[in-house]
């Protein structure tokens, strides 16, 4: 019997891992400890993955198989649900894997509803952050959302169920009791590389530039961040606001980025991957969200980056940044509190630099790639499983 050795862990035959998520590129950037969590510990790596045409993305110089996935970020329907429930439980069977975790909470819901009839292992739910399924409020989004929640609690009863959270709010919005499910992790966001993101010295201190990094979607507040960096431009402040991102049209509520042109102040400067080189170039991050984030990885490579945030009072963001000593905490959905919160780092340039040290030292203690890779190698260790004769 071949035996597989990762530091002290001994896999007494191979076992094999499936990722299930519903955008390739989020998947290959954001959840590089998973995978390197998983190859390091021996495992077999599949990833079920929509066709979006992006190609291998990983960069990591592992091998792991990509099968095309039906589960993707469009619109749910009642009979799309069924055809990807059907899919996965053919795929789970053919396969056979020990492991399978999945990312976000579409991919969650697909996964409890195939569970009954399949064999695992384990099942891992990552819950990256609720989204639009928390906030809106109309009698569709209402069932889906009270549907949804109900699937994920019910199979947090299987042994084999768990759950990783990003914050300490979604699973009581879930409707989770205190505690619940037992069998959970808590990661302080996806995970950033320390080595990829270092602090640099803060730019000029005129003009004041604000940088927002995100999918362009309702939920994320830009248009907030632009009608306060507009209205202070107007009243003769020296602020700048960058947007960076790219539109997101499977999502119901993706925002024009023409819209921002004509204000004052305010430029779109559409989607790169050079993150680090953004926040050389800028004094500090705002992340004006109105809710259903994890934590948003954006806020967590600014932090990284020794670059203090403007975010708002909402699940994640308020559990990450602390007021006045790595950032600022404002009222969500005011552009009046953006202002006050934009006008305070106008008055004390100095301090930005003190908030972005400390921003910088909160990412080392709690979010760094090698931490969040701890976490997954500790989840993915089985009990040994020996073949039978």
């Amino acid at each position: 019997m071949e035996t597989l050795v990762s530091n002290d862990f001994v896999m007494t035959e191979p076992r094999h891992i499936c990722f299930l998520a519903n955008d390739q590129r989020f998947f290959f950037r954001h959840f590089r400890p998973a995978i390197l969590a998983a190859s390091n510990l021996g495992y077999t790596l599949t990833a079920y993955l929509p066709d979006d045409e992006q190609g291998d993305t990983s960069g990591l110089g592992i091998d792991i198989e990509i099968v095309r996935s039906p589960v993707t970020r469009q619109p749910l329907t009642v009979p799309g649900l069924c055809r990807q429930v059907f899919w996965l439980v053919k795929q789970l069977r053919e396969q056979k894997p020990d492991v399978v975790l999945a990312f976000s909470v579409r991919p969650a819901l697909v996964l409890a509803l195939a569970l009954p009839w399949v064999k695992l292992e384990r099942a891992i739910m990552y819950v990256t952050g609720l989204g639009l399924l928390d906030l809106l409020s109309d009698f569709k989004s209402r069932l889906q959302r009270a549907l949804t929640y109900w699937v994920l609690r019910r199979m947090s009863r299987r042994p084999n169920c768990y759950f990783i959270f990003e914050n300490r709010t979604d699973p009581l919005s879930m409707g989770f009791r205190q505690g619940e499910p037992a069998r959970q992790e808590h990661l302080v966001g996806a995970g950033v590389d320390e080595e990829e993101f270092i602090p640099r010295p803060m730019p000029d201190p005129e003009p004041l530039k604000i940088a927002s990094v995100s999918r362009l979607v309702w939920s994320k507040g830009i248009d907030l961040a632009s009608a306060a960096v507009a209205e202070l431009v107007k009243a003769g402040h020296q602020v700048e606001l960058s947007i960076y991102g790219a539109p997101d049209r499977s999502n119901p509520r993706a925002v024009d980025p023409a819209e921002w042109g004509a204000e004052p102040g305010v430029s779109f400067r559409g989607y790169t991957d050079d993150i680090p080189g953004i926040w050389r170039e800028h004094h500090i991050g705002i992340f004006p969200s109105r809710g259903g984030e994890g934590v948003p990885r954006s806020l967590i490579e600014a932090a990284a980056s020794g670059r203090p945030s403007i975010v708002t009072d909402v699940p994640g963001c308020r559990e990450f940044v602390r007021n006045g000593v790595d950032g600022y905490i404002v009222a969500c959905d005011s552009v009046a509190a953006l202002k006050a919160a934009i006008l305070n780092c106008l008055s004390h340039p100095e301090s930005l630099t003190d908030l972005g040290q400390a921003a910088r030292t909160q990412f080392l203690r709690t979010s760094t790639s090698r931490i969040v890779q701890k976490q997954y190698e500790e989840l993915f260790r089985l009990p040994p499983r020996v073949k039978s004769q």
